[in-house]
């Protein structure tokens, strides 16, 4: 029976292996999808002091519900958000994919264990020349997504050519590289730091929201929710594509008068139409 019993736990221990990375498998794989949508939005959580259960529950429940595709944590908080995502699992939205922002290999079985998708590096924080290389082909044989913050063009070529799953950079960067020859370009996401300015010239594209919460978790989680939002909205308070009015105060009538008289003339005819049809006396119009 002892035997029986060792048999019995091997092959516990087989499945459970399967079942952990398959789930590594699928956090990779959502992470990929969440990247692909057409205005993807990576959300950097930086946590510069000890930070409450209950506030970093409260952040992960905010920045699921603003719509964020998903969140850059260090690995001190990354525990707690994984487990307060986990808690969507059949909920919509469902859990975001978390990235952990690492410096080196030391934390990277680390992260996996914790349930991470992936992990997030910054390109000008190399130890040495080598180091971006050997940490991506690491995370790429983990089965771990890799994004890749830059801050030239150099950094750029480096980490395309290092295989990232995902750059980080200003916009002016990205179109530098959007130039280049690459068969195999990775995803690009524009750095935002909530700078509404930048936000109208780069409105629609896949943005990386830059310390959302201004290094305070506890009072930063409301800051954090807004600007997920403002990211999302299609809306612009500077150019207004409104059918009703400009941003400049002016009207259809002032902006097109030809267009304006011809649709005021159809609408008239629409409505002389839908009351004669109907019985009823013709509507009396201002003009």
């Amino acid at each position: 029976s002892a035997l029986r019993m060792l048999q019995y736990l091997c092959i516990f221990a087989y499945f459970l292996n399967e079942a952990v990375c398959l789930s590594q498998l699928s956090a990779a794989a959502s992470f990929r999808k969440a990247i692909s949508k057409t205005q993807a939005i990576v959300v950097e959580i930086a946590a510069a002091a000890p930070v409450s259960t209950l506030d970093l529950e409260d952040l992960s429940l905010r920045c699921r519900s603003a719509g964020a595709s998903a969140l850059v944590v260090p690995i001190e908080i990354l525990p707690e958000m994984a487990l307060e995502q986990a808690t969507a699992a059949h909920d919509y939205p469902g859990p975001v994919p978390l990235l952990c922002r690492i410096t080196d290999e030391q934390h990277l079985l680390e992260t996996k264990q914790q349930g991470a998708a992936g992990i997030a590096i910054s390109a000008g924080g190399m130890a040495h020349p080598n180091a971006l290389c050997d940490i991506l082909a690491a995370a790429a044989a983990a089965k771990l997504a890799s994004l890749v913050m830059v801050e030239t063009i150099e950094q750029h070529v480096a980490a395309t050519a290092a295989g990232a799953s995902v750059i980080a950079c200003s916009a002016a960067i990205a179109e530098r590289a959007a130039r280049l020859p690459s068969p195999e370009a990775p995803a690009t996401l524009i750095m935002w730091d909530g700078d509404p300015e930048l936000l109208y010239s780069v409105r629609g594209s896949a943005l990386f929201l830059e310390d959302v919460c201004d290094g305070d978790i506890s009072w930063g989680a409301r800051r954090c929710e807004a600007l997920i939002k403002e990211a999302r909205t299609k809306r612009s308070s500077k150019w207004s594509g409104s059918m009703f009015g400009g941003s400049d105060g002016s009207t259809p009538a002032k902006r097109d008068p030809r267009l304006w008289a011809q649709c005021q003339r159809q609408a008239k005819d629409i409505m002389h139409e839908s009351a004669a049809s109907r019985g009823l006396p013709p509507p009396k119009l201002k003009k």
